[in-house]
């Protein structure tokens, strides 16, 4: 858990460094969509961090369990909502309006594959997975033009690494392909004992002129 919070304190410190890089002279309107996933509570983080920076906007964000890449396929073809405020945030609106927006999902998926029975079948579940998440990449990007960030895969088994590793290199490209920032994670949290220098590989990478 421990190892966890580190994790996310590095990529809130990554995410938000860009986001001043980009945006410095604005308020932030910060969406956040994510399956739930122990660990990963980045987006309070940033929230907070940009509400003490006074450059907050608003804050909206769809969090659901076990929430499938085709799942919010769905939702955003729906248009599913939220209430804040007691007022309809419907998630096609937030996206149109957000000058930032998160996503960390498919974990759940991940975890699902690896319980296959061959190699062959968990690389083919991460294949499709793939498919899937280009697709909504693809949606998400046709309502916002602002700036997107996917946050990559990471595990605390060994054994899982060469399928992690696999996942976040097709997903890197994947991100490129559609102008959407990838956050790096190593893939094992075991190696993750010094960040630093996986912390300034990612802004030499993602560096804005």
């Amino acid at each position: 858990m421990k190892k966890r919070s580190i994790v996310v304190f590095v990529l809130v410190a990554i995410i938000i460094f860009m986001i001043y890089g980009k945006l410095k002279d604005k308020t932030i309107y910060y969406l956040n969509i994510q399956d739930m996933y122990e660990g990963m509570e980045y987006s309070y983080f940033i929230k907070d961090e940009l509400k003490n920076q006074e450059k907050l906007e608003k804050f909206v964000e769809f969090k659901y369990n076990d929430l499938r890449v085709t799942d919010l396929m769905n939702m955003i073809e729906n248009n599913d909502y939220i209430y804040m405020d007691n007022k309809k945030q419907t998630i096609q609106n937030a996206l149109i309006k957000a000058d930032m927006i998160t996503l960390f999902i498919g974990m759940n998926e991940i975890q699902t594959g690896f319980a296959k029975a061959t190699k062959e079948e968990v690389y083919q579940h991460l294949d499709s997975l793939l498919m899937d998440i280009e697709i909504l990449l693809k949606e998400v990007r046709k309502y916002s033009k602002e700036e997107i960030f996917f946050i990559g895969y990471y595990t605390e088994l060994e054994k899982e690494e060469e399928y992690i590793a696999y996942l976040n290199q097709k997903l890197q490209k994947l991100c490129k392909k559609e102008d959407i920032s990838y956050i790096k994670t190593d893939v094992s949290l075991k190696k993750n004992k010094n960040l630093t220098n996986i912390h300034q590989d990612i802004l030499r990478e993602f560096t804005f002129s």
